[in-house]
């Protein structure tokens, strides 16, 4: 699914939601990222356009973060997460 997402991208990532959240979420779920998803990934984390408010996508974006050196990004959506408290013993891990 990274891949296919990956393709979606262009420069113009405020004007592309969906894709941004589809990329991040598979790029989080993946096992291997290319260089090029690793460098795309981190341009979409730190232009903070990937809010996500609810807990399952925050730990998905908590992790995809991490797997691209972003600490800070990766520490403050997994706070955020655990600050909502979720129920699902899913999201939780």
């Amino acid at each position: 699914a990274v891949d296919l997402f990956y393709a979606l991208l262009d420069r113009k990532f405020p004007e592309q939601t969906e894709a941004l959240e589809g990329f991040v979420e598979a790029a989080g779920a993946a096992k291997e990222l290319t260089a090029a998803q690793k460098e795309a990934l981190a341009r979409v984390i730190s232009s903070g356009q990937f809010k996500p408010d609810d807990a399952a996508r925050l730990g998905r974006l908590a992790w995809a973060a991490h797997k691209v050196g972003l600490e800070k990004e990766a520490n403050e959506a997994a706070a955020r997460a655990v600050a909502l408290n979720p129920t699902d013993d899913g999201v939780k891990k």
